[in-house]
């Protein structure tokens, strides 16, 4: 006979769960609108766009990547750190929707909608975490609640294409799997004497022990595609390993042995470690056979690691209960021994060691010149001082419910004496929590427990204004005599699982739950409308501006070759600040010097803090540079990270604000192209501009207005013309030629030369006046004059002139 219970549990696994389902998806496609430009797709951030470059060249190579690009860090070329497996994903549904042949528009609607449905089926395994912690209706809040959190959406919404969405995604599972396998556990009492005796009985899915262990092998497969998905996952791993050490602890203080959690967490990675080892063998780089920034024998290694360490708490838990020593011996003992086996492993492996502290400090925000730069890396509520505002940006109301959910969660992990379900989701809460504290960006890890906690306690807010007192009735298993198949009796059972929690009554009679569920998203839609709405309507591509000046660069400048073989340098590349090296990468097609994996960040910083035009002109040679890309936020909000990451020689000894708002930056090479359109660069010539301008800078006292700036600018790397001649000694001597832009906007060009001891002059003009830069125009000559204009001369400058480097004789005395 169903019951109510169990005819609500199935309609809210069959019908609601799908509907949330589908409602996440359906919200997370409304970003579609505003990711298509004029037929084109343009993708949110900017990793979204490497990915999409793998995804292209592996759907025409399916399943083999590439792991060398001579497309960045140009001309050296960069080794890819990058796991292939989420784009792999990617060009597989691409190769679906295609029926194997997809065309490019095809391969990036794959790559567009993959994020939002992968971010909407995360909820599956969301229920099942949240289920096995708490109950079903707090798993159903939970989903909903995950679907409306902003930092979620931003990073699985159409078009946001990142790997981001895949951490979640494969995070959320195998915990998923985990926690149900520590449930069926703890219910068959499984001990380490069933592992001997049951034999295949712990396989069959009918039997508790043999779902558990199933459950737990499943979590450890997932665990295997996260390594080849994220070189971040040894965190997923190594969380494991905490779990273990917190259990065993709390159960010896609560004088019982936690075998199944044991048995779980190393059948788990056992999994993971079986599956990773052969596919490692296959990929794994010569000279890199051990290297945490590559996948290499570094990750097996690791998750063996894990195991032995496991495997040693089990020991040492034994033997404190063996000794009947007090339970805080052992978290002593243990950090003793942790303590001394770091200190091994560092003489004994100092590459395993060096990996992973490397590793464990980047992830808590080991600050750098370049880590130091970047918003998302910066820590949550620092930002030039103390905030909330990158915490509320994220998380929205739900980081009020999620910390109150939070504190009725470790009240909760007392009351039901440590039950291991409850102390891993705490300690996966807990390590997220820190990870977010220390860099903002793994706030979107954080928003599935965010999610867990905000429902857990909008389920107790229910069930206290419905009247009951507690949201679970607790009961123990029977104690008494009665021996279970494997020979232990009831009590040593009720020492070791965990108690069942049933909901009260009055939480699941009639349409309860649906009912809730319904009025909790409307409330919640309601409340959330205009962000969320806001957010997944204009999502984060980049700006008209970018997008017709990167258009228009791939459109009219020569073809670089190997763009979807990257194994061979390309003629030539394009320089500008790493922000915005994978945009330039996808949308022109072209190779970058600097990217966003920080690439070419010394020659980049170096170029645009220069004040020295033969400086400038070497770190362009050097790199076979033809073209550099700017914008106003290079000028504006970037140049700090610029000369942070050059050095502070480049400001000459003052602090950042203080040069800022001097001459001396007026000096600089970024500041003479984006500002000065490139007076007083001989080589550098503007060849195009947005339409738009955002910015305006005062540059004489007498202005009423500000000067518009362009938002983005194109300029092409000459050889420049050589006007030479004499002068009387020490004169200033001057060429200038008026442009008129693209945008039919004028501007004079302007540079300048001092005459030597011997009345010599010689300077670089980059612009032809004979018409042959497309789109741009000039006055027919190039007006050469002393300071005082007293002599003035002019004479013409053709474009092979310009290009070929060739020498143009003006005399001023």
């Amino acid at each position: 006979m169903i019951t109510m219970v169990d005819r609500n549990k199935l309609f809210s696994k069959t019908i609601l769960l799908p509907l949330l389902v589908l409602f996440s998806f359906l919200l997370r496609s409304v970003s579609l609108s505003g990711i298509v430009t004029e037929g084109r797709f343009m993708f949110v951030g900017t990793d979204a766009f490497y990915h999409m470059r793998r995804v292209l060249y592996i759907t025409e190579n399916f399943p083999s990547s590439f792991t060398f690009d001579s497309y960045l860090n140009y001309p050296s070329g960069f080794e890819l750190g990058w796991p292939p497996l989420y784009d792999q994903a990617i060009a597989l549904l691409a190769l679906v929707l295609g029926l194997g042949n997809p065309d490019t528009g095809t391969i990036e609607f794959a790559g567009a909608i993959f994020p939002a449905l992968l971010g909407a089926l995360t909820l599956i395994p969301l229920y099942y975490a949240a289920s096995a912690v708490f109950d079903k209706r707090t798993a159903l809040i939970s989903a909903a609640i995950l679907s409306l959190i902003p930092i979620n959406l931003s990073v699985t919404m159409a078009g946001a294409t990142d790997h981001h969405v895949a951490e979640i995604f494969l995070s959320t599972t195998a915990y998923a799997f985990f926690l149900q396998a520590l449930k069926y556990g703890g219910k068959a009492n499984l001990s380490i004497s069933d592992i001997r005796t049951k034999g295949k009985e712990l396989l069959n899915r009918s039997d508790p022990s043999g779902k558990a262990m199933l459950l737990s092998a499943g979590s450890g497969f997932v665990l295997a595609i996260a390594v080849f998905t994220w070189l971040g996952s040894p965190i997923f791993i190594g969380l494991i390993g905490l779990f273990v050490f917190a259990q065993l602890t709390a159960s010896l203080k609560q004088e019982r042995f936690s075998e199944h959690a044991l048995i779980i967490s190393v059948t788990a990675l056992l999994t993971a470690l079986v599956i990773v080892i052969p596919f490692i063998a296959t990929v794994v780089r010569p000279g890199m056979e051990f290297s945490g920034m590559f996948l290499s024998w570094f990750h097996a290694a690791y998750i063996a690691a894990i195991i032995i360490g496991i495997l040693v708490l089990g020991i040492l838990a034994g033997y404190v209960v063996s000794k009947k020593l007090n339970w805080y011996y052992y978290p002593l003992i243990v950090a003793v021994l942790t303590g001394v086996g770091i200190v091994i492993l560092r003489f004994l492996s100092p590459q395993f060691y060096d990996n992973t502290m490397g590793g464990v400090l980047y992830l808590l925000g080991d600050a750098t010149a370049v880590l130091g730069t970047i918003s998302e890396a910066m820590p949550l509520f620092y930002d030039n001082g103390f905030t909330l505002e990158p915490l509320w940006k994220t998380l929205f109301i739900f980081s009020i419910t999620g910390i109150i959910g939070l504190v009725l969660s470790i009240l909760k992990l007392h009351r039901d004496r440590y039950m291991p379900e409850m102390v891993f989701f705490m300690i996966w809460s807990l390590v997220v929590i820190v990870l977010t504290i220390s860099q903002r960006r793994f706030a979107y890890l954080l928003a599935v427990n965010v999610a867990m906690l905000s429902g857990f306690f909008i389920n107790m807010a229910y069930v206290s204004l419905a009247g009951s007192r507690t949201g679970y009735r607790t009961t123990k298993p029977a104690s008494g005599k009665k021996k279970s198949k494997s020979g232990k009796s009831a009590s040593r059972a009720a020492n070791t699982s965990a108690s069942v929690k049933e909901p009260t009554g009055a939480m699941l009679e009639g349409t309860t739950t649906p009912v809730l569920l319904a009025i909790l998203v409307l409330i919640l839609s309601f409340v959330l409308f205009t962000p969320v709405y806001s957010l997944v309507s204009h999502p984060g591509v980049p700006d008209y501006d970018w997008q017709e000046s990167l258009i228009w660069l791939g459109a009219n400048s020569p073809e670089t070759s190997h763009y979807l073989d990257p194994s061979s340098e390309p003629e030539y590349g394009v320089m500008s600040w790493w922000d915005y090296g994978n945009w330039i990468l996808y949308i022109s097609k072209r190779p970058v010097v600097a990217n966003n994996f920080q690439t070419g960040l010394e020659a980049s910083s170096r170029f645009f803090a220069t004040a020295d035009e033969s400086e400038s002109n070497s770190i362009l040679d050097g790199n076979n540079v033809k073209y550099v890309v700017t914008d106003n936020k290079m000028y504006a909000t970037k140049s700090s990270a610029i000369f942070s990451i050059a050095g502070e020689e480049y400001m000459m000894g003052q602090n950042f604000d203080s040069f800022y708002n001097s001459l001396d930056m007026r000096k600089t090479t970024i500041a003479k192209l984006h500002i000065l359109d490139g007076s007083h660069l001989g080589r550098l010539r503007l060849v195009h501009e947005s339409p738009n301008s955002q910015m305006s800078l005062v540059f004489n006292e007498d202005e009423e207005e500000g000067t518009p700036i362009k938002n983005v600018k194109v300029f092409e790397y000459v050889a420049g013309a050589k006007i030479y001649g004499s002068a009387e000694p020490g004169d200033p001597v001057y060429a200038r030629v008026r442009v008129t832009s693209n945008q039919n906007r004028q501007f004079i060009y302007e540079n300048m030369a001092i005459a030597d001891e011997s009345g010599y002059y010689e300077m670089r003009v980059p612009y032809s006046t004979n018409g042959d830069i497309p789109e741009i125009s000039t006055d027919p000559n190039f007006v050469v004059f002393l300071e005082n204009a007293t002599v003035v001369r002019e004479t013409a400058v053709s474009e092979e002139d310009v290009m070929q480097g060739n020498e143009i004789q003006v005399d001023l005395v």
